[in-house]
């Protein structure tokens, strides 16, 4: 996982949904260690695809907003992402 693969995930994330009213999460998603469960996030399935869509603009990769239900950590998901990058 790179910090800006983690940067790329976390600035889709705050354009799908806006800004974050809770600043103790703000701050752990914009901190390179800090690791959150993506259900702490609230996304509901339109949020998630949009937050894919803003991640494939980003990065020009195609992602399947499906495996948000497969994987449990903002880490895993940037390390998803990182992965599909690399491969690329």
């Amino acid at each position: 996982m790179t910090i800006e693969t983690r940067r790329i995930v976390v600035d889709a994330l705050q354009k799908a949904m806006g800004t974050f009213d809770n600043s103790e999460l703000s701050a752990r998603l914009n901190d390179p260690a800090g690791n959150v469960a993506l259900s702490e996030l609230g996304l509901d399935s339109l949020t998630g695809i949009e937050w894919c869509m803003e991640i494939e603009t980003a990065t020009g990769l195609e992602l399947d907003p499906a495996v948000l239900g497969r994987l449990d950590t903002l880490s895993a998901f940037v390390a998803h992402v990182a992965g599909r990058i690399e491969a690329k």
